[in-house]
Formats: C-alpha cells, structure tokens, sequence
C-alpha cells in the first residue's frame, strides 16, 4: 500500500513539474489562502515559491506542496525553497509550495524559506497576499537573523546573500470581533458580517439584555420567554430583527466572509440584506451596478436609498448594521472589495 501511495505521489510530483499545476484558491477565506513569496537580486526577480493554507493540506508532505523544479542551465536565479528531508517524500526533500493545514483560532504557524542564488550581491525578500486586499486576521513577521519585518506593512527584508540564508516567517490568524449595538424597544435589523466560530443562536442572542424576540426572513424565531428557538444556526449571508427592552450591545466573533460569497434577494418582495464588510462602505458604491435593479433600501431608523430619485440619506453600510431591499427583479450578487 505504501508503495502504491508513494508511486502515485511520484505521478502527481511528476504532473506538477511537467505541467506547471499550482493551487490558486479563488478568494481569501480563513481556511483556504496563499502568500506568494517575492525575491530581487539585482536584474533576477522570482515570485514561484509560496507558503499557505488549505482544508484538504496536511502538516507533512501531500499533493498540494510542490517539489523543486530544475534550475535553468546556465543562467542566473534566485529562488525560495522549502527543506523538508523529514517529509519523506519520494525523491524530493525541496520544495517551492508548502501548503499547511487550516489554522484554528490564534494559532501561529512557521515557515522556513531557504533563499537559493546563483551570485552574490544583496537580496530583497517580501511576502505578497494574491488577493486585492490584506484579511484583517491575517498577520505575522518575517525574521532573518536579528531583521525582523511586519508582513503587509510595505517593508521588506534586505540581507547580502551568503548561501545560509534562512527566512523565518511566522503567521497567525486571529479572529475579529464585530461589536452590534442593540437599541432598546425598537426592533433593530442586524447582520453579522462575519462567519462567526460559533454558529450557535443561542450563544449569541443571549447576550442581548431583556431580549423579546429574535426572528428571520424566513420564518425562524429565538423566543427565549418560551424557549423556542427555530433558526438554530447563523447563516451569516442572512439578516436578522432583534427587539429587546433595555440597550446592549451583541459581540460576535469570527472570520471575515469570502468577497465571491452569493447572496440572493428575491423580486417583488422585501428582503433582509446583510453585507460582510468590516469597516463602513458607501452604498452608493456598492450597489452602483444595480441601481435599475433596485426600488429602495431602508434602514431599521428610517434612512433609505431610492437610486431612480438619487435619494441617499444611508451613506454607508456599516459594520453590524442590516437592511431591507426591495429589488425590481431577483438579483444574485457578490459584493465587491
């Protein structure tokens, strides 16, 4: 069995090497992430090598990490390599792609990245998110000797190449927290924003002081006077109307949601519209491609956006906040970044 796990992983080294096979994940999520590893030296530049995260990864050699293709004869390079002799895996001990397993809440992780040159002369090393925009989770340092660099901070790790150098980064992804102020003997309408680590509506509606009534769109309700509680889970794409008699505040925590995340408003009907952004964005913006598609957005305090009258007295969605939106036709949309 061993041998047959072995060949077939030969096949896919093999696959990778000839075919250029890299796995790029199609938007940021907090399981699924790549950073892409820059390096200069005077003329040569690399950016193959890269380091991440995946559900399907394991901490020790699988399919997702890549080995290290042949150096080009004869010309100049640079590269970033990942040593591994402890993997094991069948004719490979460097790699140019090490792909780790999901983190949990606050973990940290580290990456060694042996810088490999065919000359002196001084380098210049960063790290680059594929995605248009930093996860606010997502942080770490980059060390080599006593340089230490913030990632995503615009520095980089300048160094003489010697032939021992090693990069140090290590990262951690740490959860944000939403604060959602509950104001008292009004129903407010909610939204989450984030996918919460826990999904559980009791956890978090029983923070709500003098709570009466949680319900949804459709049709589920968190009664904690009678113990009902019909949604059971956050849905974090959906909003929610909370009426409570005395002011409080909701902490949610959690991971931001995929920007390609769906969400679907139905024609001829209000809907609860819930967004996923963490700091205030203009609406707007947001919806600026839809605005013959949409009859009106309301707030729970009575501001509203009728785009066909230019009538915008919302500004911005804001963290926590949701709306209601009533669109002119079923629209399926992905909010932008």
């Amino acid at each position: 069995m061993n041998n047959i796990k072995n060949n077939f992983n030969l096949v896919i080294a093999v696959i990778v090497l000839c075919c250029g096979f890299v796995y790029v994940p199609s938007a940021f999520t907090q399981e699924n992430w790549r950073l892409d590893i820059l390096l200069e030296q005077g003329e040569i530049t690399d950016d193959q090598s890269r380091l991440g995260v995946h559900p399907n990864a394991e901490d020790e050699y699988d399919i997702l990490d890549t080995p290290n293709p042949p150096y080009p004869p004869g010309g100049d390079f640079i590269r970033g390599l990942f040593d591994h002799p402890e993997w094991e895996a069948p004719g490979f001990t460097q790699f140019i792609e090490d792909i780790r397993s999901t983190f949990t809440p606050n973990e940290t992780k580290t990456w060694e990245i042996w810088v490999v040159s065919s000359g002196l002369g001084e380098v210049s090393f960063n790290l680059d998110i594929v995605f248009e925009e930093r996860p606010p989770e997502l942080s770490g340092t980059m060390t080599i000797g006593e340089q230490t660099a913030e990632l995503f901070s615009g520095e980089e790790l300048l160094f003489p190449y010697t032939g021992q150098d090693i990069v140090q980064v290590e990262l951690t992804m740490s959860p944000v927290v939403v604060v959602i102020p509950i104001e008292a003997n009004r129903y407010n309408m909610i939204n989450f924003s984030i996918n919460p680590l826990d999904l559980n509506a009791e956890t978090h509606f029983s923070q709500i002081a003098d709570l009466q009534i949680v319900y949804d769109e459709y049709g589920g309700i968190f009664l904690p006077e009678l113990n009902i509680d019909t949604i059971g889970e956050i849905t974090p794409t959906r909003g929610y109307r909370v009426l409570a008699q005395s002011e409080s505040e909701l902490d949610v925590e959690g991971y931001s949601i995929p920007h390609n995340q769906e969400y679907t408003w139905n024609s001829g009907r209000w809907n609860y519209l819930a967004h996923p952004y963490l700091q205030p964005a203009p609406i707007v913006t947001i919806f600026s491609d839809l605005e013959d598609q949409i009859s009106i957005i309301l707030a729970h305090d009575g501001s509203m956006w009728i785009p066909e009258l230019g009538l915008d007295t919302i500004g911005n969605l804001d963290p926590g906040a949701g709306y209601f939106i009533f669109p002119l036709q079923t629209i399926h949309f992905m909010y932008p970044r």
